[in-house]
């Protein structure tokens, strides 16, 4: 326990578990690693990814680090609907994603990126300010969830925040730069099994730890009439419409997502998103009820920052075997949407800036992979940076839309 009465590890416990995971996870790389590794493998897999590892890379890279202390800090501020406006909206995406999905392979079939799609309506042009957007975006969804791991790290032990953004980057790096998006979606499946494991286990856990349903009933009496109302014009118009207008944003223009419709075979999109949709939807309304029993119990997160709250009631309520579980079960999720953010990046920059703008008819695959190497290191880089300034997590997340 530390001065504020929750659980805090040890410094050597944390590396160790920060350690066990990345280490795991680079183990897991070298199974699928190939001596050649071809462009298309690295940049869609070979458009080959069949159902049950499309939903589940789908899944995970969707639920990122913003799912966890963005939707807490929704259900914090907003009360009852909070957690609602969050997860319903953010599933609601993924399906509609599916009819364009099915246009875009129809124009691109073998296809790897969304600017390729413009730059065969529009020209180089118009392909240049679309990888340019999703460059930022990105770029800023790397920033966010380095930002939560440093949180996590600087709130369950003595580390620094510094210190667990240094980690995450370079972990996910390792793992990644190797085999590129086919790397990313193999690991995606192993992390949605832990972010499973939340929702079955962890959310109940906290609930019941602190006092039950009961508790909660009572603790509605600390809600404001707007907090406590389903249906409140302050949670729509300052949560739920800019986040449905982000997401859709989000959602339809972005290479992570994109880059999933290339990837998974074509007669699997509908059920690979249509299982993505519930999956997400359970998953992170689940999420946003934690910050709706800190709402009930009273709890302040630590140094008035938002993005304390989930290790908060976590590391609060339950045993340091579940904080440690839940330690690994956080990384696990930011991790699998900052590898789709490297494979995107990449896959970028190969396809759109060097295949179509610079090689010409005939572009290098030697020089290819090269490019998305150091892409992939560079935006790491700049992530690392960003998120040294520690931005709140729910504001970077509508900036990103």
């Amino acid at each position: 326990m530390n001065e504020n009465g929750f659980t805090q590890f040890s410094t050597l416990t944390v590396l160790l578990l920060l350690a066990a995971f990345y280490g795991g996870t680079y183990l897991l790389t070298l199974l699928i690693r190939k001596d050649k590794e071809d462009t298309s493998g690295f940049m869609v897999a070979g458009h080959h990814v069949g159902y049950g590892m499309g939903a589940a890379s789908m899944t995970a890279t969707w639920i990122w680090a913003a799912s966890f202390y963005a939707a807490a800090t929704s259900g914090y501020t907003y009360g009852v609907s909070g957690p609602i406006h969050y997860g319903l909206w953010g599933a609601l995406m993924i399906l509609f994603i599916y009819p364009f999905g099915r246009r875009f392979r129809k124009l691109a079939p073998n296809g790897h990126t969304l600017g390729e799609l413009i730059h065969a309506r529009h020209g180089a042009s118009s392909q240049l300010i679309l990888a340019g957007s999703n460059i930022l975006g990105s770029v800023i969804s790397l920033m966010v969830n380095f930002t939560a791991a440093g949180a996590l790290v600087s709130v369950l032990s003595p580390l620094s925040f510094e210190v667990g953004v240094m980690v995450a980057g370079i972990g996910v790096l390792a793992y990644t730069l190797t085999s590129g998006f086919r790397a990313s979606v193999f690991t995606d499946f192993a992390q949605l099994v832990a972010l499973m494991a939340i929702a079955i286990i962890i959310i109940p856990a906290v609930l019941f730890a602190a006092g039950g349903p009961s508790v909660m009933v009572e603790g509605l009496s600390r809600l404001t009439d707007e907090q406590a109302n389903l249906f409140s014009m302050e949670a729509i118009l300052h949560q739920g419409a800019p986040f449905f207008v982000a997401v859709l944003a989000y959602a339809i223009g972005n290479q992570t997502i994109s880059q999933r419709l290339f990837a998974v075979r074509e007669k699997n999109i509908k059920s690979t998103f249509v299982t993505a949709t519930i999956g997400y939807g359970a998953i992170v309304i689940g999420l946003g009820m934690i910050g709706l029993m800190a709402l009930s119990v009273g709890m302040e997160p630590i140094d008035g920052k938002m993005n304390n709250l989930i290790p908060q009631m976590v590391s609060t309520y339950l045993s340091p075997v579940f904080v440690a579980l839940f330690f690994i079960l956080v990384i696990g999720s930011l991790s699998s949407t900052a590898d789709s953010d490297l494979s995107a990046l990449s896959t970028i920059m190969m396809a759109d800036v060097y295949g179509k703008n610079i090689a010409g008819d005939e572009p290098s695959p030697r020089i290819m992979m090269m490019v998305g190497r150091i892409t992939m290191i560079v935006a790491t880089v700049a992530g690392l940076i960003f998120a040294s300034f520690s931005l709140d997590i729910l504001v970077m997340l509508v900036f990103v839309g």
